[in-house]
């Protein structure tokens, strides 16, 4: 049971991840809120076709924690390269 609850956990942070990318490169017109919204609704999307349960309060969660991964690791202007 552990392990099913890791790999779920997992699964979605790695869809969160590609939320992310996806809406920086989609969408780079838009900014904060807006772009914000479409990767929580490309992350939702995601989930459901892979029959994931998840919440509005997760894909917030997650879609912020995989943009402080991605700052962290690339700095703050990680998205403004191009």
């Amino acid at each position: 049971r552990l392990q099913r609850i890791r790999q779920e956990l997992e699964t979605k942070q790695e869809l969160a991840a590609l939320a992310v990318q996806f809406a920086e490169q989609a969408f780079k017109d838009l900014h904060g809120e807006d772009k914000y919204n479409q990767a929580a609704d490309w992350l939702a999307a995601r989930a459901q076709e892979k029959g994931i349960e998840i919440t509005t309060s997760e894909i917030k969660g997650l879609v912020e924690a995989a943009l402080r991964a991605f700052k962290d690791e690339f700095g703050e202007g990680w998205a403004a390269t191009e």
